[in-house]
């Protein structure tokens, strides 16, 4: 199973906030994607930012809001690059 790193970015009319890195499964990414495509729905967002700080959006800059979320494979096990 690969393992990914992510970092998610929502960007919005204050700016852009990019998350911490975090590396994890196939599994979890895939959930993660899930997760992303009904974001703006769920209500707020909370973000632990790169700088370790934390954010948290009401709702309605969420439904304003592009989330960004990068991938970079760290561990392939697929054995295909």
């Amino acid at each position: 199973m690969n393992i990914y790193q992510v970092q998610l970015i929502l960007r919005n009319k204050f700016g852009d906030f990019i998350g911490k890195k975090a590396d994890i499964t196939q599994e979890h990414y895939d959930g993660l994607i899930k997760m992303s495509k009904t974001f703006y729905e769920s209500g707020g967002f909370e973000l632990t930012c790169e700088d370790d700080s934390h954010v948290i959006f009401p709702p309605q800059i969420v439904k304003e809001s592009i989330l960004i979320v990068n991938k970079k494979i760290i561990v392939d096990t697929t054995g295909e690059n």
